[in-house]
């Protein structure tokens, strides 16, 4: 499915800002950033771009600019969310001993977990550079205060789903319901609050800036139940990731929480028997996909992803929009629902 069209519509001025708060440093920390961004190898060479879809900053700068808005602010608070996704992501693979992103060696990988925890952490300080750029582009106070205190509160968010996600590592009575919660957090916080505040850059009306919050919250619940789906049904030439590599991993994704609530109880027995080993054969991973199978947990999953894109569709026919913003949001949730990689 092609990508939409508002992730790359953005991305070059999103990019630029990025690099301006980055470059205004000069050490190796800073080049280890620019390698997870996809900029630079291993040895500080610039690579065609290798960087992630930039959903994020995207989605903020079109709810901005959907409602009319001047969007040379917002592109700071745009600036400032990718670096609070990308900071969580290398804390993310060094909490999960992830050594492959995007098709490379994750930071950690090459550098080691203490010096990925200081390029983590430092690109967090930098999202706040970011931030306060904002005043240069006339920003007022009082919207710059809610950009810092709406980015404060998504990074908790993004914590707690962190630490709710690394608690269910060892509990096999996670059911849906506290799945959801959890990725409403890790996940949804940060999609929800990208188009809150870019919607916050163009309107003080309190309903429709709840709309595009209320919009981002479905759709990044969409998006990472999808992406459970891909990884362990997706294509490995389109995810680059081999079919049930979530199942090596031990993930708890939502097919598995989904079948340790609703698989029966010889089926469920089996399944926590099968996690519960700390080195996963093959054959198990096969009997587990027998048994996902076997519980609809590919289908219950995906009715999940449309349901969460039809709640999207719902907030967004309540906003009055022109044609061009309806497109490209239709697009957006057609490729969250269908999308293979």
């Amino acid at each position: 499915m092609k990508t939409p069209a508002i992730f790359q519509k953005y991305r070059r001025d999103v990019d630029e800002k990025i690099k301006f708060i980055i470059h205004d440093h000069n050490s190796e920390l800073y080049k280890m950033m620019e390698y997870h961004l996809g900029w630079l190898d291993v040895n500080g060479n610039s690579v065609r771009d290798n960087s992630g879809k930039a959903m994020r900053p995207a989605l903020c700068l079109f709810s901005c600019e959907a409602l009319n808005g001047d969007i040379n602010g917002a592109q700071w608070a745009a600036a400032a969310l990718e670096l609070t996704h990308n900071f969580s992501l290398i804390l993310d693979d060094v909490q999960d001993d992830d050594r492959e992103r995007r098709h490379r060696p994750t930071v950690w990988a090459i550098w080691g977990k203490p010096q990925a925890i200081n390029a983590g952490t430092a690109m967090h300080i930098l999202s706040s550079y970011a931030l306060a750029q904002m005043k240069t582009c006339g920003v007022s106070f009082q919207k710059q205060l809610q950009a810092y205190q709406k980015l404060d509160e998504i990074t908790l968010n993004l914590i707690e789903g962190q630490y709710l996600d690394i608690s269910y590592e060892d509990k096999f009575d996670i059911t849906v319901k506290d799945y959801i919660k959890m990725i409403e957090l890790k996940t949804a916080a940060l999609i929800s609050g990208s188009m809150e505040i870019g919607a916050a850059f163009a309107s003080e009306d309190e309903t429709v800036t709840s709309n595009f919050k209320d919009m981002g919250k479905y759709l990044g619940l969409a998006f990472q139940i999808k992406d459970d789906i891909l990884g362990i049904w997706g294509n490995q030439n389109e995810t680059g990731k081999s079919s049930g590599s979530d199942i090596r991993r031990h993930k708890k994704s939502f097919p598995i929480v989904y079948a340790l609530e609703n698989a029966p109880e010889r089926l469920k027995n089996e399944l926590v028997t099968i996690y519960a080993k700390k080195r996963m054969s093959e054959d198990n991973v096969n009997r587990i996909l027998e048994i996902l199978d076997e519980v609809n947990a590919r289908e219950s999953a995906q009715k999940f992803v449309e349901t969460f894109c039809d709640n999207a569709k719902n907030n967004f026919g309540n906003l009055q929009l022109g044609q061009s913003a309806k497109s490209d949001m239709n697009d957006v949730i057609e490729f969250m629902a269908g999308r293979n990689y």
